[in-house]
């Protein structure tokens, strides 16, 4: 390579360089232009809610700290989707921002799997054993009640004792599973017993015989339950028996006056 050449090609990197720094140093302005001037003033023009929602769109806004137009730099999805666990009838969320003024959010809304009455309040339990509506009416719910819950705070949020959320699953199994004998209970006595669990009573809607399940209760037991209240029905047998203990083997019949 003689000096002429040597001199061309030195040339040709600077140029190379001089460009490249030159594209750089304007991609770091516009970048800058874009965060001091321009993103702090996006703000969200178009906000989607889907799923199921008891209040309308501006008060879940309002619920969620957020404001008519927010700014859309102010937040991030998982500080909304944290905010929105911690709302309790929302069972789970998914939050996504779409540049550059809009808002989806998705909502699963906890659904209804009994009633429990606690010192005159009527609370909405799911299958998860957690309280996500307090004072609900049953107007129009064709759900059993629980009795003999208790819980720390008479309101959304609460739960029940975790050694019971076994229960309360398979209740939603018989519910999925077979509709229509989750419908002929009436109403699920518990009482806690000295192993540290709870007994169950089932009361079984349109008769007066009761069910002892103690704490060996799962869907298969359930299902066998009505299968066996419907042949005492079939035979005649119900209007004599009080109640039925499903936790003897094999299963004991009692009569009324015993």
């Amino acid at each position: 390579m003689n000096v002429a050449t040597g001199y061309l090609v030195r040339e040709r990197l600077r140029f190379v360089v001089k460009f490249v720094v030159l594209v750089l140093a304007v991609i770091l302005a516009l970048e800058l232009i874009f965060h001091l001037a321009v993103a702090p003033n996006l703000r969200l023009s178009r906000v989607e809610v889907s799923g199921g929602k008891p209040v309308d769109d501006a008060a879940l806004l309002q619920l969620l700290g957020l404001r008519e137009h927010e700014y859309y730099f102010s937040f991030t999805e998982s500080e909304l989707e944290d905010r929105l666990s911690g709302l309790p009838w929302i069972r789970s969320s998914l939050v996504s921002k779409v540049f550059p003024d809009q808002l989806i959010i998705h909502l699963t809304r906890r659904q209804p799997l009994v009633l429990s009455v606690e010192n005159e309040s009527v609370l909405a339990v799911d299958e998860d054993g957690s309280v996500f509506e307090a004072n609900a009416g049953p107007e129009g719910w064709d759900l059993p009640l629980v009795s003999g819950l208790t819980f720390p705070r008479r309101e959304p949020g609460s739960r029940v004792p975790e050694v019971l959320v076994p229960l309360f699953r398979q209740l939603k199994d018989l519910q999925s599973s077979s509709p229509s004998l989750f419908r002929l209970v009436s109403e699920i006595g518990v009482r806690k017993n000295d192993r540290g669990s709870y007994d169950v009573v089932v009361y079984p809607a349109q008769t007066q015989v009761r069910i002892l399940l103690g704490d060996q209760w799962n869907a298969q037991v359930l299902q066998q339950m009505f299968v066996l209240l419907d042949l005492m029905k079939k035979e005649g047998w119900t209007g004599k028996t009080k109640e039925i203990d499903f936790r003897a083997i094999p299963v004991v019949l009692r009569p009324r006056g015993s």
